[in-house]
């Protein structure tokens, strides 16, 4: 016997929806989860301490991919213009210099700072980034036109 294709029987509640009832999932065969809406929103909210555990753990094992992610979502929502923008690059371009106050910028305390920032339209790009100790980069934070002065 063969089944509708454009329904599907969720797993937990054992009901033939439709497929506009699942979530999508690239990585299953027929595109979509094992669990229709409701039951997957049940499953998640019964036990919310252990995906925040869950969550926490990964988020510490992968600092590093997170911020990048967390980033590029943000440049994302701006609709900004978004080029990998490496940090060793700038070192080498700045002279391992902070690009507010001049002076040597040692590593633990290295930050990326856009000239024009990305909420006033700046893109994320080499030529809009600079070296700067985070201590100056926060101190500015979004102060475009001061830091447009700056540049020349």
């Amino acid at each position: 016997m063969q089944s509708d294709p454009t329904t599907k029987r969720c797993f937990r509640c054992d009901t033939a929806k439709p497929l506009s009832a699942f979530n999508k999932d690239r990585s299953r065969s027929d595109g979509v989860q094992t669990y229709c809406r409701p039951c997957h929103k049940v499953m998640q909210n019964a036990h919310p301490e252990q995906r925040q555990a869950k969550s926490r753990r990964y988020w510490g094992r992968n600092t590093t991919r997170v911020r990048i992610l967390r980033e590029r979502r943000r440049f994302r929502l701006l609709a900004a213009f978004v080029e990998d923008v490496a940090v060793e690059v700038l070192v080498e371009r700045d002279h391992d210099r902070c690009g507010i106050c001049g002076k040597a910028v040692p590593v633990s305390e290295r930050s990326v700072d856009h000239i024009l920032p990305l909420s006033k339209g700046g893109l994320h790009s080499y030529a809009n980034t600079r070296l700067t100790h985070l201590r100056c980069n926060v101190k500015w934070y979004n102060n475009g036109a001061a830091q447009l002065r700056m540049v020349g």
